[in-house]
């Protein structure tokens, strides 16, 4: 379904390729909720690109690189060359923290306590970055980010008195 859908691409038939890609990338997921092999993690992060489900296909693929299946090098080659067309197509946001241990959010998700070691991508847009730990003053920013643009997020919190819990329960 997914070459299907290429040819109808070639034919300037959008809609119909994307159905196609939708009708396809149900079919791989329900393969893998019966026989859940990581292999199948190629064909759902295909048909997600094709999509624009791109932080989706980003999750797939990265997922199929750390699995211990054996993949061919072709395959492998293939996977980090949609990775990086992928990650293109998002934003990345790099956070250096201080002091360690600090809660950063994006948009309302936890992305990890300080340090974050791999940087954590985004749709471009717009979005809000909040970094807070008990005893310190939070930061919140909005920030706008292109398609491809990585963005050290640079925060050195201040020890403070700041009412914490009651800044969480605000926002």
């Amino acid at each position: 379904k997914l070459a299907r859908g290429d040819r109808f691409v070639q034919r300037d038939q959008h809609e119909a390729a994307k159905q196609q890609y939708v009708s396809a990338l149900a079919d791989y997921q329900h393969a893998f909720d019966v026989y859940p092999r990581p292999q199948l993690y190629y064909p759902i992060a295909r048909a997600e690109q094709k999509l624009g489900r791109y932080l989706d296909a980003l999750r797939h693929y990265t997922l199929l690189l750390r699995e211990p299946a054996e993949l061919s090098e072709a395959v492998r080659s293939d996977v980090e060359r949609q990775l990086e067309q992928v990650r293109r197509k998002l934003s990345a946001i790099r956070f250096a923290v201080q002091p360690h241990g600090a809660t950063i959010e994006v948009d309302g998700t936890k992305v990890g306590r300080s340090p974050v070691a791999t940087p954590y991508y985004v749709t471009p847009g717009s979005h809000r970055l909040r970094v807070l730990r008990k005893g310190y003053l939070p930061t919140e920013k909005t920030v706008e980010l292109a398609a491809g643009e990585v963005l050290t997020h640079d925060v050195t919190l201040v020890a403070g008195s700041a009412d914490y819990e009651r800044f969480l329960a605000a926002v």
